[in-house]
């Protein structure tokens, strides 16, 4: 999410399977955006295990010369 609209979703799993899936999102921001990762399920809970990995969220800032 950017300052509070959706730019993507990923969709993943029911309450009998343990899946995984992933995307990348690239977005051009301006200075004092807010961006975040927003968990949303049927359930009351987000899957993790240290045998697979942990969710993630990274970011860049790339700067022009």
């Amino acid at each position: 999410m950017v300052n509070a609209a959706v730019v993507g979703k990923v969709i993943a799993g029911d309450t009998n399977l343990a899946e995984c899936t992933s995307n990348s999102f690239l977005i051009q921001l301006s200075v004092a955006d807010d961006v975040y990762v927003q968990h949303e399920a049927l359930g009351d809970y987000l899957f993790s295990d240290p045998r697979y990995g942990y969710p993630s969220f990274s970011g860049v800032l790339l700067n022009v010369l």
